[in-house]
Formats: structure tokens, C-alpha cells, sequence
């Protein structure tokens, strides 16, 4: 039987993509373990020969994932309102409810400060900003100030600023009409990994975003890319073992002559997306009892802390993370039923307090007549600038306050 695209996979809508990411959670589990209980020599980072651990991979394919399901999903919303505000419900929730309970149980709890002055320290406070993912606050006061990796509450947070990053990066992609085009996404991912190959040096300070280094932004959105270009592909890239096979064999070459981190993000990826959507590997109704694979990325990180802080810092990598998975699961499983669950059902909820027009593609707002489509040439040109000036304004700490008065008049022929 000959092979079929992805394109023809996913109209099945029979996937692999929750095992995947399940799994992918549970590699950022065992890999933190080892640094949380100051073990060294990783499995992964091994067998790579230092090249890449288990939790880089396991976020690199989160990003992946993404980048694939999230084109998918902006194709699939009816505007971009309805796109943002699914985005929204996945995220913000569950990692409301995190930052919460961490703040005032777990924290309390193993706290070396006395309870009167940890609740009224103000840093107890200022952790809950983590939601706006501005900046993530990753210490408690008095918490964790003895582990062996010391003070650090919820590492595993730091990719959600960039995850939502992406997120915004696929909406302005969509409403300039660049979906439409896949050679555009191919660009745009071919520099975006360009940039990241020249800003590699340690030595240098790059401008942050949203407190992360730029480079570091740039590396995931790397893997976001690269799945936004197999979603863009989808009806020319087969779902072939063939192919699957000669990617295994070339990353097993790479991990032990070099350059696994580069050939990952090719042969990786598709490897990600062949897995998900073959149909050899049926693990379809994996999630029917929930999808747990976000509430154990946001609850294992607090979860191993303590583990080691109640064994004294006298306990294994593998023995951690033997007694801390069962119990990230449990979290994952309550977070998912009274939580993340219910919040998503609010996506088919108008709670909109104003009437808005349905705004997906920004240019099809305007009527061009036949002899004036220079002028959408224009119209999208403007737009590409505007959000870019938006952005170095950002970037720089600049006053955006110009810029956001010229997107308002922009915005005023689509919303009068």
C-alpha cells in the first residue's frame, strides 16, 4: 500500500499525539531528577555523548507538537478572538491553580521562615505575577534553601512565556495572510534558525523578551517552526516507515559523531510527526481518561523538590523519580478533571462584552477593486512593519505608546 501525506492522516482524526506528548512530560521528570538530586550523567546526555539530555528533547518536541497542532488550530477558528481565547483556557488555568497552590501550600509547608513571616513576606505575593508570563518567579522565601538544587520551585515554567510567544507569532503569521503561503513559513523558520546559529555565544548579552534571552527564544522557536512547516507541508510529506527508518539511522549516527542538535530539529521532527499520525502504531483513545501530560510537566518539577527535601538530599535520580512520577500523575489527574477540562469547555462560551467582527485575515476586511490590489500589497507591508516596530519597541524597553496610538488608527476602518 502506497504511502499517504499527513494531510491524509490527520482527516482521520485518529492520532498519537497525546501518548507523545504524555511521554514527553515524563522525559522532563526523569531528566530533572538528576540535577535535583545532584546526579550526574544523565542517561540521555550519554548516549548523545553530551549532546542533548532527556528534558531538551522532551521540550523540543512539546515544540514541535505545537507548532504542527497550532497552525492547525488557526486554520480551524472561526476568528482570532477564538483562537486566542482556546490558547488562553489551555494555558493560563491550570498554571493559575499551580502557582497558587505552591504559593500557599506547598510553600508553607517546607518553608525555613516561621508562617507569619512568609505570608507576609512580599515575595510570596509576587510569585503569583508568574501568570502574566512577564517574568517568572521561580524562588519562594525559605524554600528549598537546602536542596541540592537550591530555591528553585517550578523550573519547568520557563518555557510557557515562549510557548505563548509562538502562540502570538502564528496569530500575526495568519492575520498578514502568510499562512497562505507556504514558501513564507519556510522562510521565515530558514532565518529565524539562521539568527539562532549566530547568536550561540555564551559571551555575548543578547536583548531578552519576556526575561528570556533571545537566542534561547529563538531555539525553540526553532522546533515551533519546524513543526509550522510540516502543518504548511502536510500534503507533500508522506507518512512513510521508509522514511521514519533513515531518520532513526541518522540521528543514531549523529548522536555519536555530532550534530544530533541540528539534524534533530529535521529528521526529529518528522520522526515526532510520523509517530503521531501512522496508523502502524494505534494508541488512539490513550487520553480517554484525560490528557495528562500538562498538569505533569507543571506539577513533577515542586513535586521532586520535595522529595528531595524530605529525603535530605540523600536520594538517587532514579529512586526520585520512581516515587515522584505516581504522584505527578495523581496531580496531572486532578488538574485535568477539575481544572483544565472545564476551563476548556468555556471556548464555546461568547464572552465577548463588546461586539467585535470576526477578524482572521486581516486584508479580506477591505473590498480592493481589481485595479487597486497594489494597495493590499501595501495594507500588508504596513502591517509587517508595524507588528515588527511593536516588537523591537518591546524588545529595546522602548516607549510603545507611538506605536500602539498608529495600531490603533490602523485598526479603526476594521472596527467602525
Amino acid at each position: 500500500m502506497s504511502a499517504l501525506s499527513f494531510s491524509s492522516h490527520l482527516e482521520r482524526r485518529q492520532n498519537n499525539f497525546d501518548l507523545i506528548r504524555f511521554i514527553a512530560a515524563s522525559m522532563v521528570l526523569f531528566s530533572h531528577s538528576y540535577p535535583l538530586t545532584g546526579t550526574a550523567n544523565e542517561t540521555m546526555l550519554v548516549h548523545t555523548h553530551g549532546q542533548m539530555d532527556a528534558g531538551s528533547m522532551a521540550v523540543y518536541i512539546f515544540f514541535i507538537i505545537s507548532g504542527f497542532l497550532i497552525s492547525q488550530s488557526y486554520d480551524r477558528s472561526s476568528d482570532i478572538l477564538a483562537y486566542f481565547k482556546a490558547r488562553i483556557l489551555r494555558i493560563f488555568p491550570a498554571m493559575a491553580v499551580v502557582l497558587v497552590l505552591t504559593a500557599f501550600v506547598l510553600g508553607s509547608l517546607v518553608t525555613t521562615l516561621p508562617a507569619n513571616q512568609y505570608f507576609h513576606n512580599p515575595a510570596t505575593y509576587q510569585s503569583l505575577k508568574s501568570i502574566y508570563l512577564r517574568h517568572i518567579y521561580f524562588t519562594l522565601p525559605g524554600v528549598f534553601t537546602n536542596n541540592i538544587y537550591p530555591n528553585g520551585v517550578n523550573g519547568s515554567l520557563w518555557t510557557l512565556p515562549s510557548e505563548f510567544l509562538c502562540y502570538c507569532g502564528i496569530a500575526i503569521v495568519g492575520l498578514l495572510g502568510l499562512k497562505k503561503f507556504k514558501s513564507a513559513i519556510l522562510i521565515l523558520a530558514i532565518l529565524n534558525l539562521f539568527y539562532h546559529i549566530t547568536h550561540l555565544n555564551p559571551s555575548v548579552t543578547n536583548p531578552r523578551i519576556f526575561d528570556l534571552d533571545i537566542a534561547i527564544f529563538s531555539g525553540l522557536l526553532c522546533y515551533f517552526s519546524a513543526g509550522m512547516v510540516m502543518y504548511a507541508f502536510r500534503d507533500y510529506i508522506l507518512v512513510s516507515r521508509n522514511i521514519a527508518m533513515t531518520s532513526l539511522v541518522i540521528l543514531a549516527a549523529a548522536a555519536h559523531f555530532g550534530g544530533f542538535q541540528l539534524l534533530f530539529l529535521i529528521f526529529g521532527s518528522y520522526l515526532v510527526i510520523y509517530i503521531a499520525l501512522s496508523p502502524e502504531i494505534s494508541c488512539h483513545n490513550f487520553a480517554r481518561y484525560g490528557d495528562f501530560s500538562y498538569g505533569m510537566y507543571l506539577y513533577a518539577f515542586p513535586i521532586q523538590q520535595t522529595i528531595t527535601h524530605l529525603y535530605h538530599n540523600n536520594i538517587s535520580a532514579h529512586k526520585n523519580f520512581l516515587i515522584a512520577f505516581p504522584f505527578s500523575l495523581i496531580m496531572a489527574f486532578l488538574s485535568w478533571h477539575l481544572v483544565e477540562k472545564h476551563a476548556l469547555k468555556l471556548k464555546k462560551f461568547n464572552l465577548a462584552i463588546f461586539r467585535l467582527p470576526k477578524v482572521k485575515y486581516l486584508p479580506d476586511l477591505i473590498q480592493i477593486p481589481p485595479n487597486c490590489q497594489g494597495i493590499l500589497l501595501l495594507d500588508k507591508i504596513a502591517w509587517a512593519l508595524l507588528f515588527v516596530a511593536l516588537f523591537l519597541a518591546h524588545l529595546y524597553k522602548q516607549d510603545i505608546s507611538y506605536y500602539g496610538m498608529l495600531l490603533y488608527y490602523k485598526l479603526v476602518p476594521y472596527i467602525a
